[in-house]
């Protein structure tokens, strides 16, 4: 594994409503973040995971 910057390799969020999608890139472009045997991996030809975001406030 190698990082990179998030100019090579952006990650995106789709509102879907009730959950998020999570892409690196884009839809049409890149690749959907999957849980695959308990781990979060970027998955080409995957099915997007959907994800719950909770907020939370700083006091």
């Amino acid at each position: 594994m190698v990082p990179v910057s998030s100019q090579e390799e952006p990650v995106t969020f789709y509102d879907m409503g009730n959950f998020y999608e999570i892409w690196q890139k884009t839809r049409d472009t890149g690749l959907p973040l999957v849980v695959r045997d308990g781990n979060l991996r970027f998955v080409e030809g995957g099915q997007p995971a959907k994800f719950n975001i909770e907020g939370s406030s700083w006091d």
